[in-house]
């Protein structure tokens, strides 16, 4: 449960890590990705599978983590707010505001300095194809010399390797589903929950 907690924060880090508000989060006004995500700690392979909803090009958001099929935790984002869930408990927290979102938005620009840039520290790589889209991909080297690799479709995440001498993650999307009719209902607390 421990290691579940800290996969749960790691990925929390990452998705607050490289954003900056924008006009319009994402390039396509809605969809729903469905992610899976293989974190390996030395020889143990956590897998977990991840639901983003978004709408109004990313100004509000829900993310739903399931673990070994069991809805675990979910991130709203209402256009104000973020809001955490705990479903076992029914408890809902407000966390803040809402100014970056629960998806990460994939642009160079966002990810490092003009500096880095030039460098060749944060730069554009050929693109690839995840659950059946092209998208850009970004490299990140770090200071210590390990890279991360990041691919995006209409700015949104949709790929994310990392590597450590520790921890290893790789988050990719197994389905895209762009301009989708998202029920307005993923982006409010629901009835029975506690309220913050």
């Amino acid at each position: 449960m421990k290691r579940y907690r800290l996969c749960l924060v790691a990925a929390l880090i990452l998705g607050w890590a490289f954003q900056t508000p924008a006009a319009n989060k994402y390039d396509v006004k809605s969809g729903i990705i469905t992610f899976e995500t293989v974190m390996r700690v030395g020889k143990t392979a956590i897998k977990t599978q991840k639901i983003l909803y978004f709408d109004d090009f990313g100004a509000k958001e829900c993310e739903e983590t399931y673990s070994q099929g069991r809805l675990g935790s979910v991130l709203i984002c209402d256009g104000k707010n973020r809001i955490s869930l705990a479903p076992a408990k029914k408890k809902a927290v407000k966390e803040g505001p809402c100014d970056r979102g629960i998806g990460t938005r994939i642009d160079i620009n966002d990810m490092g300095t003009e500096k880095e840039i030039q460098a060749g520290v944060v730069k554009k790589m050929p693109s690839m194809t995840v659950a059946g889209q092209t998208c850009e991909v970004i490299q990140v080297t770090k200071k210590n010399g390990e890279v991360d690799v990041y691919g995006g479709w209409n700015r949104v995440l949709v790929y994310l390797k990392t590597g450590s001498k520790v921890v290893a993650t790789e988050i990719k999307a197994i389905k895209i589903e762009a301009n989708a009719a998202v029920p307005k209902e993923k982006f409010e607390i629901p009835a029975g929950y506690t309220r913050p």
